[in-house]
């Protein structure tokens, strides 16, 4: 599924939405995400967009980043860099 109709017309650099669009694609695989109007995709590709905003262009890192961030308890979506209590 590309990640391109969550982009909500935000322009990105062609290198940084090939890095999006694999990591996006690899985490629905992973996780059975199928459906676009699904929250939780709709999730997904919101952390896949932020997390490669803050320079992370490496696709299986991004991947792993995301899952990391999904695991946590909910509203400590902070990357851990950042995270004062990690």
């Amino acid at each position: 599924m590309p990640i391109t109709p969550f982009l909500n017309g935000r322009v990105y650099q062609p290198e940084t939405l090939q890095c999006m669009g694999v990591a996006f694609e690899a985490i629905c695989k992973d996780l059975g995400l199928a459906d676009k109007s699904d929250p939780f995709t709709q999730t997904v590709a919101e952390l896949v967009i932020m997390f490669a905003q803050k320079d992370d262009r490496d696709p299986q890192a991004l991947h792993q980043r995301v899952l990391r961030a999904l695991s946590r308890p909910e509203g400590d979506m902070v990357p851990a860099s950042n995270n004062k209590n990690t």
